[in-house]
């Protein structure tokens, strides 16, 4: 298994969109004022927003890395 983490940097991409995705979506929805309206709201939904983009980011990467292997052999 780390030799497969240790390979592919598909997980390490994912939990850096994810970081970057909540991030931006909390920002974001703080300088609408969304927060005040129902804070825990708030973040239910930067956080599924946020795990959304982390999944599609790492369903990517791992398509891409896949294709790019099979060019090479």
């Amino acid at each position: 298994m780390k030799k497969f983490l240790k390979e592919h940097d598909w997980l390490e991409r994912a939990a850096k969109t994810f970081i970057q995705a909540f991030v931006g979506a909390f920002v974001a929805s703080l300088s609408f004022g969304f927060a005040s309206v129902d804070e825990a709201k708030t973040y239910y939904l930067a956080l599924a927003g946020s795990a959304a983009a982390a999944g599609i980011s790492a369903v990517w990467n791992v398509l891409k890395e896949h294709f790019e292997s099979e060019e090479t052999e």
